[in-house]
C-alpha cells in the first residue's frame, strides 16, 4: 500500500486551518461524525487510486438522488442520502490532503454546498407541502414557498460573501471572510449581539450544511414533520437576517476600506 492509514490520520486536518474551522469540528455532530468514520474509507480510496475529484462528483450525485427521494415522497431515504453526502464531503477533503490538494479543488468543492443550499430547502418544503404538513396560520401550500426562498436566500449569501472576498484580494488584503465579517462591525453591544447571531458553532448546529443534515435526518427520522415545517420557516427567517446583516456589513465595510485608502 502507498499510503498508510498512519499517514491518512496524520494529514486529515488543515495545519493552518482557522480559530472557526476548528470549532466546527469540535462542536458540530456532523463534522465529528464525518471526522470519526473518514479515515478507513480514505485509505481504502486513495490505495485503490481513486482520484478526490470522483468522490466530490459522487457527493454532487447524492446530493441531488436525496432532492428526488424527498419529491417522490420518500423522505428517509432522501435524507440518508444527504447524510452520505456529507460524509463524502469529510473523506474527499481527507483524501485530497492525505495525497496533494489541488488548486482548483477547494472551489469544486464548494460547488457541493452550492447545489445543496439551492436545492434542498426547496425538496423539503416540496415533501411538507405535498404532505399537507401545516404550522400555525402558514398553510401547507406555502411550505414549498418557504423551502425555496430558504435556498434562495442562501445562494444570495454566498455571492455576497464571494464578491467581498473577491474585493478584499482585489484590493491586496488577503483577508479571510471570517476576518472580514468581524470587521464590519462597530458597535458595543450591537457588535456583541451580532457577533453571536452570527457565531460559527450556531450556523454550523442549525444554519448551515452540516446542521441542515443532521437535523433534516433527524427530524424526519423521528416523523417530526411538524416540527421540520418549523425549522425551515425558522432558516428562513434566520436567512433574511443574515443576508440583511452582511448586506449592510458589507457596505459599512467597502466604506471603512475606502477611508483608509483616502
Amino acid at each position: 500500500m502507498k499510503y498508510t492509514l498512519s499517514h491518512v490520520y496524520k494529514t486529515r486536518f488543515d495545519k493552518n486551518r482557522s480559530k472557526d474551522r476548528k470549532l466546527t469540528e469540535l462542536f458540530i455532530p456532523m463534522n465529528i461524525l464525518g471526522k470519526a468514520v473518514s479515515p478507513f474509507p480514505t485509505y481504502v480510496f486513495i490505495n485503490l487510486g481513486i482520484h478526490p475529484d470522483v468522490i466530490t462528483s459522487l457527493s454532487f450525485l447524492f446530493i441531488f438522488i436525496g432532492v428526488y427521494f424527498f419529491v417522490v415522497g420518500n423522505a428517509l431515504t432522501g435524507s440518508m442520502f444527504w447524510v452520505l453526502f456529507g460524509l463524502l464531503d469529510s473523506i474527499d477533503g481527507d483524501m485530497a490532503r492525505c495525497t496533494k490538494p489541488s488548486r482548483y479543488g477547494a472551489i469544486f468543492d464548494s460547488f457541493g454546498a452550492d447545489f445543496f443550499y439551492g436545492a434542498t430547502p426547496f425538496a423539503v418544503g416540496y415533501f411538507l407541502s405535498n404532505s399537507s404538513v401545516s404550522i400555525g396560520f402558514i398553510p401547507s401550500e406555502f411550505m414549498v414557498l418557504i423551502g425555496a426562498f430558504a435556498g434562495i436566500t442562501f445562494i444570495w449569501y454566498r455571492i455576497i460573501t464571494e464578491k467581498v472576498l473577491g474585493f478584499s484580494r482585489g484590493e491586496g488584503r488577503g483577508e479571510n471572510y471570517s476576518k472580514v465579517s468581524k470587521a464590519t462591525v462597530k458597535y458595543g453591544f450591537v457588535k456583541k449581539v451580532l457577533l453571536l447571531y452570527r457565531h460559527t458553532v450556531l450556523r454550523g448546529n442549525f444554519f448551515s450544511e452540516p446542521g441542515l443534515i443532521f437535523w433534516f435526518f433527524v427530524l424526519v427520522f423521528f416523523n417530526a414533520f411538524k416540527v421540520l415545517a418549523l425549522y425551515l420557516v425558522v432558516i428562513l427567517l434566520y436567512n433574511i437576517g443574515y443576508l440583511l446583516i452582511n448586506f449592510i456589513g458589507t457596505y459599512v465595510y467597502f466604506r471603512s476600506v475606502e477611508k483608509r485608502v483616502e
